[in-house]
């Protein structure tokens, strides 16, 4: 985080949970799911790579990104990433099919950091809560993953 906390103001804080997670453990074993959070970390590094950002494991089977503010239509490209590569893939020799769903905040030197994470935190919730498989950002656009096609709707 202190990379981009002192290259970039604004920058996006992403938060990003795997839905459903839990019954991955217990139907096929902390193995498998361990094998799942290494596939996706690979898949993370490589989106990060390609969009400039920075990828960590949070806890669990939550991720947080940090993404250089440059515009929102980047960071639709940087989802469309995201979202694609478990879409056309099934996880460990079991074929585990994957969703996630994330949170986004726009950090910017006029609050502090911990707040930026909060907010991010709470979009992702909002995003678990009505439906998973989603984007929400602070700004009150919602991406929705449809399988390989992600749309993008407002609300309000």
């Amino acid at each position: 985080m202190i990379i981009l906390l002192f290259l970039a103001d604004p920058f996006f804080i992403v938060m990003g949970d795997i839905d459903h997670f839990k019954p991955i453990n217990d139907e096929y074993g902390h193995l498998a799911g361990d094998e799942v959070l290494k596939d996706l970390g690979g898949i993370f590094s490589e989106a990060v790579n390609i969009f400039g950002g920075q990828a960590f494991r949070y806890g669990g089977e939550e991720f947080a990104f940090l993404m250089p503010e440059s515009d929102e239509t980047r960071l639709e490209a940087f989802f469309q990433t995201i979202f694609v590569k478990p879409n056309e893939n099934m996880f460990t020799s079991e074929s585990i099919p994957i969703s996630m769903s994330f949170g986004v905040s726009l950090h910017d030197s006029a609050r502090k950091v911990n707040k930026s994470l909060e907010i991010a935190d709470q979009y992702l919730y909002q995003a678990k809560n009505t439906g998973k498989n989603q984007v929400h950002f602070e700004c009150g656009k919602v991406m929705k993953n449809h399988d390989t096609k992600l749309k993008s709707v407002f609300v309000s």
